[in-house]
């Protein structure tokens, strides 16, 4: 075997091991954005959550205050029918505020979730990309070695 033989398969092993190294660090970078994005998601879901709860607890207030006024207006008083009404009323407001609250907390959840796995897939991925370049590297000598045998 010449020097160009041994010098080659060195540089096709190292050419390897490094494509095989960067392809996984490209791939836990992609997973990192994605997990950091899911984050990011997360944390719109908890915004939009808590703007939808004042909405509804503002034109609940808004409701609630319609009814003092129509029941003040009509000589009534706030009592009885009127008194049940208006505490029923306000019961299915805060029913519905703390619905969304909940439901955009199981949404966050979610995201947290999903951006944990994407985060935890990075990493596996980086150790296998570091594993499989120390695989081409070990196939590599044995190629040599192989080789320096005939």
């Amino acid at each position: 075997m010449g020097a160009a033989g041994p010098i080659a398969m060195v540089a096709g092993t190292a050419l390897d091991v490094y494509g095989r190294i960067q392809s996984a660090a490209d791939q836990a970078k992609s997973l990192r954005e994605q997990a950091s994005s899911a984050r990011a998601e997360g944390r719109e879901a908890i915004t939009a959550m808590r703007y939808k709860v004042r909405m509804i607890q503002e034109a609940g207030a808004e409701h609630l205050g319609d009814i003092e006024a129509t029941t003040g207006k009509a000589g009534l008083e706030f009592s009885g029918t009127p008194l049940t009404y208006y505490v029923s009323q306000a019961r299915k407001i805060e029913l519905t505020a703390a619905m969304e609250r909940h439901a955009g907390a199981m949404t966050k959840r979610r995201y947290d979730a999903q951006a944990k796995a994407l985060r935890a897939e990075a990493k596996d991925t980086e150790r296998s990309g570091i594993l499989s370049g120390i695989a081409g590297a070990l196939q590599g000598g044995g190629n040599m070695m192989a080789a320096k045998g005939k």
